[in-house]
Formats: C-alpha cells, structure tokens, sequence
C-alpha cells in the first residue's frame, strides 16, 4: 500500500484526521491539534519573540530622539505658544515664523461699506455649537479669535452686522489650523 504524503502530514500523534474541529484528545497545554491551531500557536509565539525584539530596539531609537541634557524643555522650540486669556476665555495664539510660513498663513483686511463690516468669506469659521468666528491678528504672529454675526454671504465676501474693527487683519488662510492648535485637536 502507497502512503501518501498530504494524508500523513495532516495525521496527529493519534492517528486522527486534524482537518476537524478538535480531535478527541482535546486540547494539551493550551495548543489545538487541528491544522488552524497549530499554525495560531506558531503565530503566538512568533509575535511574542517579535514582541520581545521590537521593545528594546524601540527604546534604543527613541532614545535617539531626546535632548541628552536635563534642559531639554528650556531649549525645545514651540511652533505654536497659546495662551489662555482669563476673562474672555479665548487663548490668545503666537505663531514663530517658520510655523506661519509652513501653514500658509494669509490675512486680509476687515473694510466698512454702508452699515456692514465686510470680511473675505475664507475667514469664517464655525465651533462645534454653531458659534461664527474669525482669527484676527492684532500684532505680527499673534492670532485671537473674534466673534462675529453673519448677516449675509455673497460670492466669496462676508457682510456682518458684528466683528472686528475696520482695519483688522484677519486670517483667510490657516484659520483651522490656528483653531487645532488652540483646542489642541490632533496633539
């Protein structure tokens, strides 16, 4: 009689067929006896040698990363300082140069015609509660949000019955990303 190679491979230590859910044995030392389990069980360990492996070689790359000396947070550069304002409760945003450069940052000057502010629609954002608001930039780098009332969109212009004075710079580009940093979204 030919034996024949498949059959023997999938044969166990009793003679059973391990194609089936289990044989009747039933499990030893935690590991199945069917072809599934053992190839989980080879996994198993795999992934814990991996495992072992991976956490050392992590902590030598990542201490790589780190400033060696104890300073370290006094010379840490900040793209984005935010601070908070007491009575109002909106933060008040300071930007380096390469930050606004490396978000685009764009202004644009808030005019008056009639009885209307006007404001370039781009500047306009939303909170989670609907609240409209603005960016303006009272000083160089330096960014708050203002509230404003929106009395009409047309085209790409805002006509407000509120907001910043005529004059004020406001943000027309990087708005959202000023609103991340000082909510802290995406840290």
């Amino acid at each position: 009689m030919k034996s024949d190679p498949l059959k023997a491979r999938r044969m166990g230590a009793t003679g059973g067929d391990l194609r089936g859910p289990r044989v009747a044995d039933g499990p030893s030392n935690g590991q199945f006896r069917n072809r599934t389990g053992e190839y989980k069980m080879k996994m198993q360990r795999f992934n814990r040698w991996m495992t072992m492996a991976a956490i050392p070689a992590t902590a030598l790359l990542l201490a790589g990363c780190g400033d060696s000396s104890h300073d370290a947070e006094h010379h840490k550069i900040h793209p984005a300082t935010v601070e908070p304002s007491g009575d109002s409760g909106i933060s008040r945003i300071t930007l380096t140069d390469r930050a606004a450069e490396r978000l685009g940052i764009q202004l644009a000057e808030v005019t008056r015609q009639g009885d209307r502010l006007v404001a370039p629609y781009g500047a306009l954002l939303y909170d989670a509660g609907g609240g409209e608001w603005v960016y303006a930039s009272p000083q160089p780098m330096v960014f708050k949000r203002a509230r404003v009332e929106v009395d009409r969109i047309e085209g790409d212009q805002l006509y407000l019955h509120t907001g910043p004075e005529p004059g004020t710079q406001v943000v027309i580009v990087g708005a959202p990303e000023l609103f991340g940093a000082e909510f802290e979204i995406g840290h």
